[in-house]
């Protein structure tokens, strides 16, 4: 699956003041097919301000292998254009967004899983989407004085994602400072890519070299 997306971020605090932040970028995704992740791989296209909080400069790569058989940790690589290096790190990676499994999100729903939830529908850029509140497992316990929420719309005619989005705010803990950060990714472009030798390339960490172009 090839996405490019722009990522929007925007927060506030009782001390900081106000910060955001816009981003373009391009990911792949390669998946089994229980839809788990098996490579994952993005590509900084734009940035607003590549020394902001959430921000890197275009061109700043990375890709992430999780592990096969006879594997066993995950594998994250990632190339910087500010200084030529490329720099490996295991043990951590890039957990591909909702996004690409905003199709088995919308079946999870209906079906009425405890993770996901089918909440009425919104219309977004002229698009009618429906609207599903997702509960992410990573997350952990609720923190007391801390609201999250996390939603993704999901066009209603092609399943495909429009918006993924996550809000949190409350008070700081420890400190008890009022704070609130939103998290927005509109999807500018998806593409089902067939699972070809050409199209696994698209995954594999490039640097300065020039792009691997997708196959039919």
């Amino acid at each position: 699956m090839a996405i490019r997306s722009r990522i929007e971020g925007r927060s506030w605090s009782a001390t900081q003041g106000d910060s955001s932040f816009s981003n373009d970028e391009q990911g792949w995704v390669r998946v089994t097919g229980d839809g788990d992740p098996l490579d994952v791989r993005s590509v900084r296209l734009r940035s607003s301000d590549a020394s902001g909080p959430g921000s890197a400069p275009p061109g700043l790569e990375e890709t992430t292998a999780y592990p096969r058989p006879g594997q066993e940790t995950i594998t994250q690589r990632q190339y910087d254009p500010r200084t030529g290096r490329t720099t490996t790190e295991r043990g951590a990676g890039e957990v591909p967004r909702l996004v690409f499994r905003a199709h088995d999100l919308l079946q999870e729903a209906r079906r009425g899983a405890a993770d996901v939830r089918l909440d009425g529908e919104r219309t977004i850029d002229g698009r009618r989407t429906y609207r599903l509140v997702v509960r992410d497992p990573a997350d952990g316990a609720p923190i007391p004085g801390i609201e999250d929420r996390t939603e993704l719309y999901v066009d209603a005619e092609t399943y495909a994602a429009v918006e993924y989005r996550h809000v949190s705010q409350g008070r700081t803990q420890p400190g008890g400072v009022p704070f609130r950060s939103e998290l927005v990714q509109r999807v500018l472009d998806y593409e089902e890519l067939p699972d070809t030798a050409g199209n696994r390339e698209l995954l594999e960490l490039r640097g300065p070299r020039e792009p691997a172009r997708p196959q039919p």
